[in-house]
């Protein structure tokens, strides 16, 4: 189906409605009308529209009336003129308001209606300067040709997607915000690939943040294939979020063999979309972590680990600020979005496998030991530590890290970016590895592990302990060493100029393993791997 420029026309004059209406080719525009202000806001927040033209005076017996104007800065100010371009159509506009119009409020053109009866305004022209604005300066190719590939339609794409505080699920598929956000992807891409003739899109799995990723692969019509483009989309307030980020602590700093640059940057009234080119991929095949992890050995997987520590993220994590006391609760409580209370009511509603209430049972484990409940010491006080802060990637997970054939990695994902606890990316891959990648593990297996790493009280500890350390199951045996190699990576930070006490590394571990406990879509034996660790680390923590 052919796509249309979607216009409001917002005008309390009914001739000019009409006209514009006419006027409007409908095999290429699809034109409402309104007649005031406040039915142009029931429109824009029903709809999207490409283009609003728009009167500056909406009674026009009234002289002092300048609605139109007004709706102008309120949609400016929201941000909405980056999506929605405005043409001011206006017999009354002032030099003073022209000017300002163009400064301040991103209109496109300022048409004057010229007289009454319409005399002297060219139609024609006006319909040519609108297909010239939009394919220009605009930049919008609603020729894009469209391919998916992996799934077979763009609604599985949006499914998982949190939009205005809204997750789209697929029972949603018939909501008007379902709807709405299918058409605004659509749109997102024509804009993102406005200079393209086609595209070829792949859905990427993605994290819990909300988003959604995708794979591209342009066609141009004069120049051919295009180089591969990692698409980021999602809410368009926590997408301009990311892209703030990524200009502020990730272009410049973040460097290695291969990194991702932020390329473009677009939005409709509810989506924002990002693309980031990988430099020297051409392969157009990506893994993400836990795919390579599971497909590589232990070997590869640590000097995968030592490239993107040293090399791609060396740069954030030479430059941490000096120590100070850090309240390690209240920072990670912000990152991650946990409470005492979501928290207990994961453990006792969702995990029923695990008994207790100052000391835990395991049904999952043998013989009748007990363990302290993390929560306790969540509950008496804040974890406060001499420790420093530091530029980290605030998300570093498994979906994050994109791998090629020959083993470069790239980040993506750039949302929780900023200054935190600066062992908080290794922490937080590392638990990834221990909760989710351990594979074919029993609890049993599960508690030698972590009592295994929990053991260590200075950084100068994992030498002995990979030497002692011993699991008859291989699966185990890896993420033993992978874990040890991250931690022995974050001690390389940790130890510049300062004691190498391991009791923070274990704070920030026992954070996320008390988190692990809110994904209510993981595995049993995760959560209660996550509990399980979160109880030996408090003990360590307390102390």
């Amino acid at each position: 189906m052919r796509r249309l420029l979607r216009v409001l026309v917002v005008d309390d004059d009914e001739e000019w409605r009409n006209l514009l209406a006419e006027i409007l080719p409908p095999d290429e525009f699809q034109v409402d009308a309104v007649a005031s202000a406040a039915e142009a806001k029931t429109e824009l927040a029903k709809s999207f529209f490409h283009l609003v033209t728009l009167d500056i005076r909406l009674q026009d017996a009234d002289e002092s009336n300048v609605q139109g104007f007004e709706l102008l800065q309120e949609l400016a100010e929201s941000g909405q003129t980056e999506a929605t371009r405005i043409i001011v159509l206006s017999a009354f506009g002032t030099e003073q308001q022209q000017r300002e119009a163009f400064r301040d409020h991103n209109v496109m053109d300022f048409v004057n209606k010229r007289g009454p009866e319409h005399r002297g305004f060219d139609n024609r022209a006006f319909v040519q300067g609108l297909r010239s604005a939009m394919a220009g300066k605009f930049q919008l190719n609603l020729a894009l040709n469209i391919h998916w590939q992996g799934i077979s339609e763009p609604e599985e794409a949006v499914q998982g997607l949190r939009v205005q505080g809204s997750r789209l699920r697929a029972s949603d598929r018939d909501s008007p915000l379902f709807r709405r956000v299918v058409a605004e992807l659509d749109d997102l891409l024509c804009r993102l690939f406005h200079d393209a003739e086609e595209v070829l899109l792949r859905s990427l799995e993605r994290g819990h943040g909300g988003g959604g990723l995708l794979l591209a692969e342009p066609q141009y019509a004069d120049l051919g294939a295009g180089q591969p483009l990692v698409i980021k989309f999602g809410d368009v307030a926590q997408i301009h979020t990311e892209a703030e980020n990524y200009r502020t602590f990730v272009s410049g700093f973040v460097g290695g063999h291969r990194a991702a640059h932020l390329t473009n940057e677009r939005r409709t009234p509810l989506l924002g979309g990002l693309a980031y080119s990988l430099l020297g991929h051409d392969s157009g095949r990506f893994r993400n972590f836990q795919e390579f992890y599971i497909e590589s050995s232990q070997q590869q997987v640590v000097r995968l680990l030592e490239t993107l520590f040293s090399q791609t993220c060396g740069n954030w994590y030479a430059n941490v600020k000096p120590p100070e006391l850090l309240n390690l609760t209240e920072d990670y409580q912000n990152l991650l979005g946990f409470t005492l209370g979501n928290l207990e009511a994961a453990l006792t509603s969702r995990l029923p496998s695990v008994q207790g209430a100052e000391r835990l049972k395991f049904e999952g484990l043998s013989g009748d030991r007990r363990f302290t409940n993390p929560l306790q010491l969540l509950n008496r006080q804040p974890i406060i530590l001499r420790s420093c802060r530091g530029v980290t990637h605030g998300d570093l997970n498994h979906f994050n890290i994109l791998i090629d054939d020959q083993d470069n990695a790239w980040l993506i994902d750039f949302q929780a970016t900023g200054w935190g606890h600066f062992l908080r990316d290794f922490a937080r891959l590392d638990s990834f590895v221990r909760f989710l990648l351990l594979k074919d593990a029993t609890l049993d297996e599960r508690l030698v592990l972590e009592e295994a790493l929990g053991s260590a009280n200075n950084y100068c500890d994992f030498t002995a302990l990979e030497a002692s350390f011993i699991s008859a199951n291989p699966m185990v045996e890896k993420a033993f060493h992978v874990s040890i190699a991250i931690r022995k990576l974050a001690a390389d930070v940790a130890t510049e100029g300062r004691p190498g006490d391991f009791r923070e590394y274990h704070a920030a571990s026992f954070f996320f393993a008390l988190n692990w406990l809110r994904f209510y879509d993981a595995p049993r034996m995760e959560r209660e791997h996550a509990i399980l660790a979160a109880s030996i680390l408090a003990e360590k923590v307390a102390h």
